[in-house]
């Protein structure tokens, strides 16, 4: 599970994606939780979306949780989220999407 708090913006975004690219390659499932983002520019959107594509494309399962309502209206542009709703992997509760998910069992 990882916690996005406070904004994700032209200013932090790339340390939000290399912790990604460095930090989770032993993990098979990763959540990304966002009750506590409230602030996400188009910078911080573009990232959030590299980091999903990336994510997958290295064969781990993606979802997302708990969407603070002031960022869900850019949320709702993106397409890493569009997807992961298509794909049933978009969660009210980080607590549903770890029992849905199996994570930790």
């Amino acid at each position: 599970i990882y916690s996005f708090t406070g904004q994700l913006a032209y200013l932090n975004a790339e340390s939000h994606a290399e912790h990604f690219r460095t930090k989770t390659h032993a993990a098979r499932t990763v959540i990304l939780r966002l009750r506590h983002l409230y602030d996400l520019d188009v910078d911080g959107l573009d990232a959030l979306e590299e980091i999903v594509a990336d994510l997958e494309k290295d064969g781990k399962t993606v979802a997302m949780s708990g969407i603070n309502p002031l960022i869900k209206p850019t949320l709702e542009s993106s397409k890493a989220y569009a997807s992961l709703l298509a794909k049933g992997r978009v969660y009210e509760r980080t607590s549903h999407a770890i029992k849905e998910l199996g994570c930790g069992t």
